[in-house]
C-alpha cells in the first residue's frame, strides 16, 4: 500500500466461533467488575481495613477449629444452618452474556447464539458453586462440631447445596425472562419458595444420611439439565434476556452506588429523631449550639444513621470471640476509625451552604468540634464498652469496667485522636 501503511487483515476483526466472542465478553465483564472494586479500595483501604480484616477473620476461623466453638453455639437450633445457606442460594443468578447488538447478526445464527449462552451458563454455574462452597466452608466448623457431621456427610450436603443453588438460579431465570411486572412477582413466590422449602426439609431430615442427600442431588442435576435444554430452545425472549443480564452485571455496581449516593428522600414536616429538643445542651453558648446542630443533623440523616448502626453492629459481633489482647486492639482500632469518620462528617457539616453563611470564629469551631464528636460517639462507646467488659469478665464483674472504660474512650482517646487528626490535616 502507498506510504508503507499496513492494513490489519480483516480476519483479525472477526470471531472464529462462539468461544472467542464469549471469552472476549467475559474478559470485559471481569475488567468492569475489577474497575468498580478499585474505585472503592485504594492502598490505604487495603492497608488499614481489608488486609487486617482478612488476617483477623483467618485467626478467628482457626480458633473455631482449634479452641472449639463459642458457648452460645450450643443454643443454636439445627435449622439455623440450612437457613444461612439459603441466604447464599437465594442470591444465585444466571448470566448468559447476551448483548443488545446481537439482535443484528448473531441472533440469526442459532448455533452461534446457543454456544454463547451455553458457555455463559457453565460460567454462572461455576461461580454459583464457588460462592456456595465459600459460605459452606465458613459454616463447616459449626456443622462438624455442633452437628457431628462426618466428611462424607459434609461433601454430600455441599453437593446438595450447590445443585439446589443451580436449580433456584435457573428457575428464577426462566420466570424472569418469560414474565414481567406483577405476573413475574406472583410466579417467583411459589417457584422459588418450593425449592427452598424442599432444601430445608431435606437438610433437617437427612443431614446425617448422605445416601439420600446424594439421591436428591442427582435428581436436581437432571432437573437443571432439563431447564438448560428448555432455555436453549426458548424463542422470543431476547430483550428480556438482555435486561436480565444487565441487571445481574451491574448488581455489584448498584450495591456500591447505593452506599455512595444518597437517594432522594420524601420531605418530612417532623423528624423522627430529636423531635422535641430545641437545645441539646444546657448551655446556650455559640459552641454548644453549633455542636448540637451537628449532632442532630447526623442522627436525623437516614443514611448516616444506618451507617452508624451497621458499623456498630459489625464491631459488636467482632468483639465476641477474640482473646483479650485482640479485643483491646480491635476496640482501639475501631474507635480510631469511627472517630475519624465523625471528624470527616464534621468537616462536611461546616462546609454546608447554610452553616458556612455565618462567620464562625476558629475558637468556637474548635470547641464545638470536640463537644459534637464526643456526643456522637456516646452510643457507640457505651455499646462497645459493655460488650468488651462483659465478654472479658463475667456478667457480674463486667460492669465494674464500664465507667472507667467510657471515661478513657470518650475523654481520653477522643481528645488525642482529634488533636492528631487536626494537626495532620493542617499539614
Amino acid at each position: 500500500m502507498e506510504g508503507g501503511m499496513k492494513v490489519k487483515p480483516r480476519g483479525d476483526y472477526q470471531f472464529r466461533g462462539a468461544g472467542d466472542l464469549f471469552w472476549r465478553r467475559l474478559k470485559e465483564y471481569i475488567r468492569s467488575q475489577a474497575s468498580v472494586f478499585r474505585s472503592i479500595s485504594d492502598w490505604t483501604v487495603w492497608l488499614y481495613l481489608i488486609i487486617p480484616g482478612v488476617l483477623l477473620s483467618a485467626r478467628l476461623y482457626y480458633e473455631l477449629w482449634v479452641e472449639g466453638l463459642p458457648s452460645f453455639s450450643e443454643a443454636l437450633p439445627a435449622g439455623i444452618f440450612p437457613s444461612l445457606m439459603l441466604l447464599i442460594i437465594y442470591r444465585a443468578g444466571i448470566i448468559l452474556f447476551v448483548q443488545e447488538g446481537d439482535v443484528l447478526f448473531i441472533r440469526m445464527a442459532k448455533r452461534f447464539m446457543s454456544g454463547i449462552m451455553l458457555r455463559g451458563a457453565i460460567y454462572s454455574m461455576t461461580m454459583i458453586g464457588i460462592m456456595i462452597t465459600l459460605g459452606f466452608v465458613v459454616l463447616l466448623p459449626f456443622l462438624v462440631q455442633r452437628l457431628d457431621m462426618s466428611t462424607v456427610e459434609a461433601i454430600s450436603y455441599l453437593l446438595l447445596s450447590i445443585t439446589m443453588g443451580w436449580t433456584v438460579a435457573w428457575t428464577r431465570h426462566l420466570v424472569s425472562v418469560n414474565y414481567i411486572g406483577w405476573r413475574r412477582t406472583l410466579l417467583l413466590i411459589p417457584t422459588l419458595g418450593l425449592p427452598c422449602f424442599l432444601y430445608t426439609q431435606v437438610s433437617l431430615l437427612w443431614m446425617d444420611e448422605p445416601q439420600w442427600l446424594l439421591v436428591v442431588s442427582l435428581l436436581l442435576v437432571f432437573t437443571v439439565i432439563l431447564l438448560i435444554r428448555i432455555r436453549l430452545k426458548m424463542q422470543g425472549t431476547f430483550m428480556n434476556d438482555v435486561q436480565e443480564d444487565n441487571k445481574l452485571k451491574i448488581r455489584f455496581t448498584s450495591l456500591i452506588l447505593t452506599q455512595a449516593v444518597d437517594k432522594p428522600r420524601a420531605t418530612r414536616t417532623k423528624t423522627w429523631v430529636f423531635r422535641s429538643s430545641p437545645y441539646l445542651y444546657r448551655s446556650r453558648s455559640a459552641d454548644r449550639r453549633l455542636a448540637g446542630a451537628a449532632v442532630k443533623a447526623l442522627f436525623r440523616n437516614p443514611q448516616h444513621r444506618l451507617l452508624y448502626l451497621q458499623f456498630t453492629g459489625v464491631c459488636l459481633l467482632a468483639m465476641i470471640w477474640p482473646p483479650v489482647i485482640i479485643k483491646c486492639i480491635l476496640l482501639l482500632a475501631t474507635y480510631i476509625l469511627f472517630t475519624y469518620w465523625h471528624y470527616r462528617y464534621w468537616i462536611s457539616f461546616l462546609n454546608d451552604d447554610w452553616i458556612s453563611l455565618l462567620p464562625w470564629p476558629e475558637e468556637i469551631v474548635s470547641q464545638a468540634r470536640v463537644f459534637a464528636i464526643r456526643t456522637m460517639l456516646i452510643p457507640f462507646s457505651v455499646i462497645m464498652s459493655i460488650a468488651f467488659s462483659i465478654s472479658w469478665l463475667d456478667l457480674g464483674w463486667g460492669w465494674v469496667l464500664l465507667i472507667p472504660l467510657l471515661m478513657i474512650t470518650l475523654y481520653g482517646l477522643t481528645s488525642y485522636i482529634l488533636v492528631f487528626v487536626t494537626l495532620s490535616n493542617h499539614k
